[in-house]
């Protein structure tokens, strides 16, 4: 779809009224206060199996995504513009690489990787010149690895797109990071961009998915209860059985916490589902003879209340904004790199990021640094409410 029709799901009043006396209760925070307690009834819940909660909620699985960016390209007419460019921006944890690699590898097409933050920072990279003229000839997965903020990490990701916009590539597909999005609009203004966004999820939507997932993750249906009502979410056709406000409020306050964001909200979902054991299901059960008991083929899983959200303190040090705030422009940087882009030593900025993954709000694969899917809400808040850039989505 095109990014100007991208629309967030709807919050339901409650959770607007909740959110604004958690903002106003933070101005008289000095410290991080511990999460909300549940009811207690939940103490008797358990967590499930790490493998468990893969069958339930397996990785996102980018292949549709792809299968539809075909479907859009195909219905382009034939007669556009050879050099005609899109741009496939994701928000954070939205693969858009992924989604072009496989749409690019399904069409035989070339994929221009960045080069890595040393060749930027010295200069020594030349963008590809003199391609043929065809449509879509060529996939740039993530434009966020072509720029570093810095004096000298601009050059090349002004030279690419100049190239890009005057034809001179061709036709081509250029995906990236939302944060970079925005804050290459300001460095280097693009001209007329035709861009493309996935649609947010809401609280429907998330239901399918949600529902789908569990489906074909593993031999037995579930059945998933509000722990807090013990009203079924939705039936195993995919359908709400329960009342309209209740799946609603606790479906679609999810999507408004993650903004549309199905890979966040993927996350939140896993945290949230709780088990029981076999001699309190079957208690919960007698004492409520409208809700029967699971079947020998059935799984009950428990959806736990509430959004538990690691949060930054309110006397946050810059030294830590800085750093997230690169994390989320770059969509990921090694300590090196990031050491290159802030006027601090390597040693402190370790410091830095392991007291970020201490409270949940980075975590690391390969070296690589990236905000948590469950931090990243929280951390896009307190960038948004502090001043600094933040992408629109």
């Amino acid at each position: 779809m095109s990014i100007e029709d991208f629309n967030l799901p709807a919050d339901t009043q409650l959770n607007v009224a909740r959110k604004k006396w958690r903002s106003l209760r933070s101005l008289f925070q000095t410290s991080q206060e511990p999460l909300e307690t549940h009811a207690k009834a939940e103490e008797d819940l358990r967590a499930l199996p790490t493998i468990q909660l893969e069958n339930l909620a397996p990785p996102v699985h980018w292949g549709a995504a792809s299968t539809a960016l075909d479907r859009f390209l195909t219905a382009r007419p034939d007669d556009g513009p050879e050099s005609e460019i899109f741009f496939l921006i994701g928000q954070p944890h939205v693969d858009q690489a992924a989604i072009l690699r496989q749409w690019a590898s399904s069409r035989k097409v070339e994929v221009l990787e960045g080069p890595d933050p040393a060749a930027i920072l010295s200069g020594q990279w030349n963008v590809k010149k003199d391609r043929e003229s065809a449509h879509y000839n060529w996939v740039i997965p993530e434009l966020e690895r072509w720029f570093l903020r810095h004096a000298n990490g601009l050059w090349l990701v002004r030279e690419l797109l100049e190239q890009a916009a005057s034809g001179e590539m061709g036709g081509g597909i250029i995906g990236c990071n939302s944060w970079a999005w925005t804050y290459l609009q300001r460095v280097w203004p693009i001209p007329n961009p035709t861009a493309l966004a996935l649609q947010a999820f809401d609280g429907r939507a998330l239901a399918r998915y949600f529902m789908v997932s569990s489906l074909t993750g593993g031999e037995k249906q579930v059945r998933f209860l509000n722990a807090r009502t013990g009203e079924p979410l939705f039936s195993s056709s995919g359908e709400k059985t329960g009342t309209e406000e209740e799946v609603s409020r606790e479906l679609q306050q999810l999507a408004a916490h993650c903004r549309g964001n199905v890979a966040i909200a993927r996350q939140y979902w896993r945290k949230r589902l709780r088990t029981a054991p076999e001699s309190e299901q079957a208690r919960t059960y007698d004492a409520d003879a409208a809700s029967p008991g699971p079947s020998a083929g059935e799984d009950v899983v428990w959806l736990a209340p509430g959004i538990e959200a690691p949060v930054l303190p309110v006397e946050t040090g810059e030294d830590l904004i800085f750093i997230l705030h690169n994390l989320l422009l770059h969509n990921g940087l090694s300590a090196t790199t990031l050491a290159e882009l802030m006027p601090l030593p390597k040693t402190q900025i370790v410091s830095n990021l392991l007291r970020l993954q201490s409270m949940e709000l980075v975590q690391s694969s390969e070296d690589i640094w990236r905000v948590s899917a469950l931090g990243y809400p929280g951390v896009r808040e307190f960038l948004r409410s502090h001043g600094y850039l933040v992408d629109a989505f």
